[in-house]
């Protein structure tokens, strides 16, 4: 089972904060504090900021608007804009129909619809609900700011029929507001006000200082260049329009200092206060009241000694009031309409366990949190993901929500992905297809098996239930496991030790006592490796050389991996069963000497979602026809970032340049993810790797500078052994990437992929060579892979840009998966079939035109059409062209 984790999305200010107005106030006095950036939210805390006392201390630059005479709803022109009259609000705020504006081609549109799901009439504010028992003389003053804002007024006593009639016109209004553009009912007067104030402050040499939520000082930080596309409405760090001013202050160079809003609230926080407080040491939240203020600590933040109802002790740096206006849970909704408005959210295959309580939990930062654990299969549990991660669950809990609900709800993917990786790797549940090929297996046990099967199959997963039944089955004996790396060699140790049936400490000491490694790393020297013993930490396992006093007697199975690459004949004899786990599209060699076994066969893909097989596909090789099926969801398009042949000296320059802009778009993609264990760049070679990662480690704070990304290699000191870590452990601020070289990545996988610099002219002596790597690069991604590369002529790479097309100029017709529309070159086209024999990769030289290619042809991608079943080649911007395979 998994668990999703809701919150109540954030309302923009300008709604939740009704009572706000302020036009700024800069003092005329050099070098003191300006406040430029505030969250609305903190009401008694703008209260505190704003009044007469403060002034007396400091500038404060922030402006909220609440009557069209002070500009509320008002848009201002941005004098650098493409077009003429064009306010600051696309640039401030998104729209999901300009996305294809921002470089990336045809395949912009379908991101930017993407990424507009949250970009609607109730964040957009053309919606304001008021609670039961308003005055008169409140409803008036809504009336007054609903009329500026072109926005729906939905008084908290209306019926059903009447909320849905009014929900509707909110959604007129704002088309019809936004003229296409779905701009901010608040308008962006705001902006150019504030602007001038910081400005202002900046003459004075004042310091600037932007304030941030509880416990998220330096969060929801976005660059200027993203903020049309990330969700910022996320309440992580800081409030929507805030992302806009902090994105201004650091596109501008304009320095600040970052501060908690309890520095500013700390007046509300006195001894006996009653508070809901994290203890700083188990991390749990607590009832309690506060003792005393202890100070500030190391770190710059505030702390207090808390005495919990149990008569406890202990001390907090995070404190909400136990009966905080502003603390929302998605509670309020009733348990039953939350299970209701799941269950008809989530994927086909998804089950909703309703005989479960609704557990209520506050997150690190205090927001309150409701947890609800789903079960599916392998298949459901990966549509979930996708879901997920794609923003379309929350928007079908939503739309659930809003024709009788005032609360929007979301979708926590920091927390899903949290339980989802601990929960998939405590699972490893087989398939019936797997199944059936482990009881075919156990029927052999006196032969030796060869099981083959595609990248993703699951070979390496029955190998390990293989080795249980086998050392299940004998008290005696020990099991030896070659492999192409220690990384990988720790990799399957820790599922060993996943999928044991019993999982005590004791238990997993005496399974790893009975099992060797040997990391044969140089395939040329399979001799000189020695035996690794694996040993267990407090939660990881690692590798150490196998003292020759204790290798046990009775080798009962040697288990062979990535066998296409490594296979010493010589252990074959020693053992009394060998088991070769191989495939040959992984291979650079054609020919392979393996001796007369039993031959088992994989045919399903359950690890990569369909268009990563579609698109490997094209690269796979097979000397005899066979069926493969994808159980996986459809998973993101494939993306490449194909580039002019750079010079000699600005070779690791350009690809460091390139490799960012395929980083910028899973960020893009996957707004909110942490990158730690999720993304690997897989490169030519090591000294490949040495320079792009010189290079990247300066050019990325550079352009990602609200994220702190930390390079490595596949790691083989130490690996993590999930049923020894808690599921609730926080991520680090700190992201770790994967760079390393194709080699090292043999058998391991990450959820995303970047493949850089793998492409070669075919025909030069080693085209099966290449082949293979860059299907072993797309294989390693189980959900989204990119490929960068400059053109090379007569590339395996560049056989996709040969192909031939037809054009044909439409209606207004727009029909999913079979049109696409690039507004860059206005065209609107057809989308034929594009199908790949996989017995035809090695004949693709043969094939081969001449000429030159599309210089054009900058940006491409490949993309997986589930109804056709087909992989759909998508021109780059300039070409206005779909291609297809003859």
């Amino acid at each position: 089972m998994i668990r999703i984790c809701l919150t109540v999305r954030e309302q923009p200010a300008v709604v939740a904060c009704p009572d706000m107005s302020y036009h700024g106030f800069i003092r005329d006095e050099e070098g003191v504090d300006c406040i430029v950036s505030f969250p609305g939210k903190y009401a008694t805390g703008w209260d505190a900021l704003t009044s007469e006392k403060t002034h007396g201390q400091r500038s404060v630059a922030c402006v909220f608007l609440q009557t069209p005479e002070e500009g509320l709803g008002k848009h201002c022109p941005d004098p650098d804009a493409d077009e003429l009259g064009k306010c600051y609000c696309s640039k401030l705020y998104g729209l999901p129909n300009l996305a294809c504006t921002l470089g990336y081609g045809v395949l912009g549109i379908a991101q930017g619809l993407e990424n507009g799901k949250e970009r609607n009439y109730r964040s957009f504010g053309y919606l304001i609900e008021m609670k039961k028992g308003c005055s008169e003389e409140e409803k008036a003053r809504q009336r007054r700011k609903a009329e500026a804002m072109n926005a729906v007024l939905l008084m908290g006593d209306e019926n059903e029929t009447e909320r849905e009639e009014k929900i509707k016109g909110a959604r007129e209004m704002e088309d019809i507001s936004g003229q296409q553009d779905q701009r901010p009912s608040w308008g962006c007067q705001w902006y150019r006000d504030w602007k001038l104030n910081v400005q202002k402050a900046r003459d004075l040499k004042q310091k600037l200082k932007v304030v941030f939520f509880h416990g998220q000082v330096g969060k929801g930080k976005v660059d200027w260049d993203l903020l049309s596309t990330e969700d910022l409405w996320n309440g992580v760090g800081c409030g929507t329009s805030q992302k806009g001013e902090i994105a201004t202050l650091d596109a501008e160079g304009w320095k600040y200092e970052s501060v908690d809003v309890l520095n500013l609230l700390v007046d509300e926080f006195r001894e006996g206060c009653e508070v809901h407080a994290r203890d700083l040491k188990s991390h749990e939240w607590k009832k309690g009241v506060i003792d005393k203020f202890i100070g500030t600590s190391d770190s710059g933040l505030l702390s207090w000694q808390i005495k919990a109802e149990t008569g406890e002790m202990f001390e907090s740096q995070h404190l909400v009031h136990l009966h905080d206006p502003q603390d929302a849970s998605p509670l309020k909704l009733g348990r039953d309409t939350l299970l209701e408005t799941l269950k008809r959210a989530v994927p086909e295959g998804v089950e909703v366990e309703e005989g479960i309580a609704v557990e209520e939990q506050r997150l690190r930062h205090g927001a309150l949190a409701v947890y609800i654990q789903v079960r599916a299969g392998i298949k459901g549990f990966q549509m979930l993901r996708d879901q997920v991660l794609s923003g379309d669950l929350e928007m079908r809990i939503n739309q659930e929500l809003q024709a009788k609900e005032a609360l929007q709800l979301q979708v926590s993917k920091t927390e899903f992905f949290r339980h989802f990786e601990h929960a998939m790797m405590r699972r490893l549940a087989l398939t019936e297809h797997q199944k059936q090929k482990l009881r075919d297996m156990a029927e052999l046990q006196d032969q030796d098996l060869h099981l083959s099967g595609p990248a993703g199959s699951g070979k390496t997963l029955v190998a390990v239930k293989h080795v249980l039944q086998i050392l299940s089955a004998n008290s005696d004996g020990w099991v030896l496991y070659i492999a192409t790396s220690k990384a990988l060699g720790l990799y399957f140790v820790t599922w060993m030790l996943t999928a044991m049936p019993r999982r005590d400490r004791a238990q997993m000491e005496r399974l790893l006592c009975r099992i060797r490694v040997q990391a044969i790393e140089d395939q040329h020297t399979p001799d000189e490796s020695i035996l690794l013993i694996p040993k267990l930490g407090d939660k990881t396992v690692k590798l150490q050389p196998e003292p020759d006093t204790e290798v046990p007697k009775g080798l009962l199975l040697a288990v062979f991996d990535e066998a296409h690459i490594t296979f010493p004949k010589a252990h074959c004899d020693a053992a009394m069963q060998s088991l070769l786990l191989s495939d040959l599209s992984q291979s650079a060699e054609l020919e392979h000497e393996f001796p007369d076994m039993t031959r088992i066969k994989l045919t399903q893909v359950v690890r990569c979602c369909k268009r990563i097989v579609a698109g490997a596909t094209a690269f796979e090789y097979t000397s005899e026809p066979q069926e493969v099926k994808a159980l996986g969801p459809d998973g993101p398009p494939l993306k490449t970032f194909i580039f002019a042949q750079p010079s000699d000296a600005d070779f690791y320059s350009s690809y460091c340049e390139q490799t960012v802009r395929a980083l910028h778009h899973i960020i893009q993609t996957f707004p909110g993810l942490s990158m730690t264990g999720r993304l690997a760049i897989l490169v030519p070679d090591k000294n490949f790797r040495e320079q792009l990662t010189k290079k990247l480690r300066q050019a990325l704070p550079a352009k990602f500078e609200h994220r702190c990304f930390k390079l490595t290699r596949f790691d083989s000191a130490a690996r993590p052994v999930p049923v020894l870590v808690a599921s609730n452990e926080e991520e680090e601020e700190e992201e770790i990437i994967v760079v390393d070289s194709l080699t090292n990545s043999r058998g391991l996988e990450q959820m995303l992929v970047i493949g850089v610099a793998l492409d070669s002219p075919i025909g030069q002596g080693a085209d099966n060579s290449i082949r293979s790597r860059i299907y072993l690069a797309l294989t390693r991604a189980q959900l989204l892979a990119v490929v960068v590369n400059h053109v090379v002529p007569e590339g395996w790479l560049a056989f996709l840009q040969r192909l031939d097309f037809r054009e044909e100029t439409l209606g207004n017709t727009r029909e999913m998966n079979s049109q696409v529309w690039d507004v860059r070159a206005n065209v609107h086209v057809v989308i034929p079939e594009l199908l790949f024999n996989p017995l035809k990769a090695l004949s693709w030289k043969e094939e081969r035109t001449s000429g030159t290619l599309p210089p054009a042809r900058r940006n491409h991608a490949m993309v997986y059409d589930p109804k056709s079943e087909s992989l759909l080649v998508f021109g780059g911007f300039g070409l206005g062209t779909a291609q297809h395979c003859k």
